[in-house]
């Protein structure tokens, strides 16, 4: 029997066909589950435990920091040099 904070859980996963995409199935699956919710019993209660699409909103978020601080640093390093050497 599967637990959730001590207490008996049905756990249910979620997963992507290959080619999809993750964040617009996470927009599907929370809105689908928010109508779920508004239609339990009482006494029932629906939680998420881990939700991919937010580990993928945060990589991508930090990939494209990262990628305009490599490009900022190059284009100050050409700067530099180029203004340093004679013409």
């Amino acid at each position: 029997m599967a637990r959730y904070n001590a207490t008996p859980a049905l756990i249910l996963a979620v997963s992507m066909a290959k080619g999809g995409n993750i964040t617009e199935l996470g927009d599907r699956v929370t809105k689908r589950l928010d109508e779920i919710k508004a239609n339990m019993y009482h006494g029932l209660e629906a939680e998420t435990l881990v939700f991919q699409p937010d580990y993928v909103d945060t990589a991508i978020t930090e990939f494209m920091i990262n990628l305009l601080e490599s490009f900022g640093f190059v284009v100050i390093v050409i700067l530099v040099f180029a203004a340093s050497e004679p013409a």
